[in-house]
């Protein structure tokens, strides 16, 4: 039981070390799946930011297929990726699909940004998202994505873009 009913409760145990995985990618549809997964993160934020706690470990919530998510000013995922750190909540946003992501501002709160091998069509919406300032540069990183190995990547580190050496096949 993910939600609480009547006198059964339900814990996150978010004070105590652990894992937790949750696979919501079986819902019966996209406007329930969404429902839930915000109800879901309404009890994270209730459990950590909104309560007065103090000494919880480190919540990692690893958002695959993120572009599915909402991520308005509304939503808990984006009070979660703007406020969550200072309340020792971190979110790694994992996607295929960039330019789906509906507010694609939000990766600007991301700390680290690492780019495996994408497809042709999302290296536009990539390179764009680097906030890269000049021309040459810009066709310099199109360039050198187009033509990433495999398990190769691109990293952007505290504002630095990082070319990682192509992996022992």
């Amino acid at each position: 039981t993910i939600l609480p009913y009547g006198t059964n409760t339900f814990s996150w145990n978010l004070d105590v070390p652990g894992i937790t995985v949750l696979d919501l990618h079986h819902g019966s549809d996209d406007a329930s799946l969404k429902t839930v997964i915000e109800l879901l993160l309404s009890t994270i934020c209730a459990t950590r930011m909104y309560t007065a706690q103090s000494d919880f470990p480190p919540v990692v919530l690893v958002f695959d297929e993120c572009q599915l998510f909402d991520w308005s000013r509304e939503s808990y995922a984006y009070d979660i990726m703007v406020r969550g750190r200072k309340y020792g909540l971190a979110a790694w946003l994992s996607t295929q699909a960039l330019s789906l992501i509906n507010n694609p501002e939000i990766l600007e709160q991301a700390s680290l940004r690492i780019c495996f091998q994408p497809t042709r069509s999302e290296i536009p919406q990539i390179v764009k998202n680097y906030y890269l300032s000049n021309t040459k540069e810009r066709e310099y990183w199109t360039t050198t994505l187009a033509n990433l190995a495999r398990g190769q990547f691109l990293c952007k580190l505290n504002g630095q873009l990082l070319l990682s050496e192509i992996p022992h096949q």
